[in-house]
C-alpha cells in the first residue's frame, strides 16, 4: 500500500516553519501521486537539487551529485527527515511548484529504478511513522 504523507501532521514546533512544513508536503504527495500515475518505475527530473522515487511505498528524494553527475543516495531522505528552516523549505516548495507546473519523469532502460541496496535498512521504515498514513489525505 503507497503512504503518503500527513498533510496536517505537525512537523515543527515553530509555526512558520511547521506552515512551511505543510504546503511542501501538500506538493510532496501531489509529486507521489503523478509518480505512480505513470504506472511503471520512474523518477523525477531534478527538482531543486534532488531527484524524487518511490521505494517501499513512500516518496523518497536523494541529493543529486552535480559533481559526479549520478544522485547520492548516501543524501537520500524523506521529507520529515529534513533539518531545515522556514526559509529554506520555502525555496524547496518553489522548486517543487515549478516541476508540478510542468512534470517529467525519467523512465530507466531497463524498467527498473536502481537504489542503494542498504537503502531500507539505513532508514529503517516503519509503518507506525507518525508523518505517513496509508491514505491520501
Amino acid at each position: 500500500m503507497q503512504r503518503f504523507l500527513k498533510e496536517d501532521a505537525t512537523f515543527r514546533q515553530d509555526e512558520r516553519e511547521n506552515a512551511a512544513f505543510q504546503a511542501v508536503a501538500k506538493a510532496w504527495n501531489q509529486i507521489h501521486r503523478l509518480i505512480l500515475a505513470q504506472g511503471k518505475p520512474c523518477t523525477t527530473n531534478v527538482i531543486g537539487h534532488g531527484i524524487f522515487f518511490i521505494f517501499d511505498g513512500e516518496l523518497l528524494t536523494h541529493e543529486w551529485n552535480r559533481g559526479h553527475d549520478q544522485p547520492d543516495f548516501n543524501a537520500t531522505h524523506a521529507l520529515y527527515e529534513f533539518e531545515t528552516d522556514a526559509g529554506a523549505l520555502e525555496e524547496v516548495l518553489e522548486d517543487m511548484r515549478q516541476w508540478l507546473a510542468d512534470p517529467t519523469f525519467i523512465f530507466p532502460e531497463s524498467g527498473e529504478v536502481t537504489v542503494d541496496p542498504s537503502l531500507n535498512e539505513r532508514l529503517g521504515f516503519s509503518p507506525d511513522n507518525r508523518f505517513l498514513t496509508n491514505i491520501s489525505e
